[in-house]
């Protein structure tokens, strides 16, 4: 990972870029270049002393999403493809950086569907085929996504799929089908609140299963703990019904 010097540079370069999310730890924005290339910038800010003696000791989030990148897309699942990642010194802090192809005329899932109900994609039942072999492909490889709502499914201008924000990915050592699951149920979750007709919630699940060789019985008696921990949870926190 280089370590980059000039942090004014840096920071008016992400400033002009268009606001994809902005906390006290993150911020990521969408910037073009003088050539028209669009790309995705991640800022990880290390706040916390534990932060700064991990990357003083040569990691960081932003490499972390980097070589993750790479050895995904090496093993066939469709990310990002990443560009860069950087260091650079603001104070006390060592914030890093990721940089990754934009997805060009991108939309993610959530606002495609209340944008047309997926029309313009070729239909929901085609959507949902896709989207399955993508979740089922990622699972097939040993990974696991951790937070497999719509909003983290991306379909960029040219109609290829993408699973993006990769920060919580993990290649679990053991239990990867349960964990599996829990993503089957975090995408689910969303089909229902957002009302997706159940036909073709449950052509999703029967593709998914279809594509990781397993019984689909066997991935809702997976996905029924987590499902139920999500749906408490989106009642609480966003008051919908399911």
């Amino acid at each position: 990972m280089a370590e980059f010097e000039n942090l004014d540079m840096l920071k008016r370069w992400l400033a002009a870029g268009r606001k994809i999310k902005v906390s006290k730890n993150v911020e990521a924005r969408l910037i073009n270049d003088e050539k028209g290339h669009v790309w995705f910038v991640k800022r990880y800010r290390s706040r916390s002393l534990f932060r700064v003696l991990q990357a003083l000791l040569g990691w960081t989030r932003g490499e972390r999403v980097f070589e993750l990148s790479f050895r995904l897309r090496e093993k066939g699942v469709n990310v990002p493809q990443p560009s860069a990642c950087l260091m650079c010194r603001d104070g006390f802090q060592l914030d890093s950086w990721f940089v990754c192809e934009g997805l060009e005329g991108g939309k993610d899932l959530r606002n495609h569907f209340f944008e047309d109900k997926f029309e313009s994609l070729g239909g929901a039942q085609v959507v949902m085929g896709r989207t399955a072999e993508v979740a089922a492909n990622l699972h097939a490889k040993g990974f696991v996504h951790y937070d497999m709502k719509w909003a983290n499914f991306m379909v960029a201008g040219d109609g290829q799929f993408y699973l993006i924000d990769l920060d919580g990915m993990r290649r679990p050592k053991i239990a990867t089908f349960t964990k599996a699951c829990r993503d089957a149920a975090r995408f689910v979750v969303n089909a229902r609140e957002f009302g997706l007709p159940e036909d073709h919630v449950r052509y999703w699940l029967s593709q998914y299963s279809m594509y990781l060789d397993v019984d689909v019985d066997d991935v809702e008696k997976g996905m029924a703990p987590f499902y139920a921990k999500f749906v408490r949870r989106h009642r609480k926190k966003y008051n919908v019904s399911l």
